[in-house]
């Protein structure tokens, strides 16, 4: 995999192993940054994860408070995207749609947000349509170029199909504020899985990013 700071694709894959203070404070930094470029941001993922990324976001330099009263800064944390308990990707691809198509109209730039994959998908961990997900989402994002987002995988939380799964469905990975990585294992939209890596590979490529 090679390094690119240059052209970074904006539907990335944050691949980790329990979250650290160092990536918590990558992905602030990050929403700082975009924040000042006028895009409107959102953080994705359960209510005690949020209020872990409180500190992160005011030492970045953000105002909360001001920005969520602002509405330009949102924490969605009601897994609507569940139907029945069960992950469902329409939906979920049909909020980020209508999330980003208001931001335009409110006149962002665009829409920036990152969520965490495990919180997604449910109490019922149901992945079945994942790569479905990630690969509408994809198409998504490349017709519209003011929609950008991390994806969070904690391989520690998901079941090992569910992360290979992020590993083939972004063009690159996230791994700090300043640097991004080409991801040699990325299947365009509509490829068959059949065409990926053997498992084996794409584990130990998951284990090598983990550790970065």
């Amino acid at each position: 995999m090679s390094s690119s700071d240059k052209h970074t694709s904006p539907h990335q894959c944050l691949l980790h192993d329990g979250a650290s203070p160092r990536q918590l404070s990558a992905l602030a930094t990050v929403m700082h940054t975009k924040l000042q470029q006028n895009y409107r941001c959102f953080y994705c993922n359960s209510p005690t994860m949020i209020a872990a990324m409180y500190p992160y976001l005011e030492s970045a330099g953000i105002h909360i408070e001001r920005e969520i009263v602002e509405k330009r800064l949102l924490f969605p944390a009601d897994q609507r995207q569940l139907t029945g308990g069960y992950f469902d990707p329409d939906r979920m691809l049909k909020a980020a749609e209508d999330a980003y198509q208001q931001a335009r109209n409110d006149g962002y730039e665009g829409l920036w947000g990152s969520g965490d994959i495990t919180w997604e998908l449910g109490p019922s961990m149901d992945y079945s349509r994942l790569l479905e997900y990630e690969q509408g989402l994809e198409s998504f994002i490349r017709d519209n170029p003011g929609m950008i987002g991390i994806c969070q995988y904690d391989v520690g939380t998901l079941p090992r199909k569910a992360v290979r799964y992020g590993l083939l469905t972004h063009q690159s990975i996230f791994v700090s504020e300043n640097l991004s990585m080409d991801n040699p294992y990325f299947l365009e939209p509509q490829s068959s899985i059949q065409a990926a890596a053997h498992p084996i590979l794409l584990d130990a490529a998951i284990g090598r990013l983990c550790n970065l």
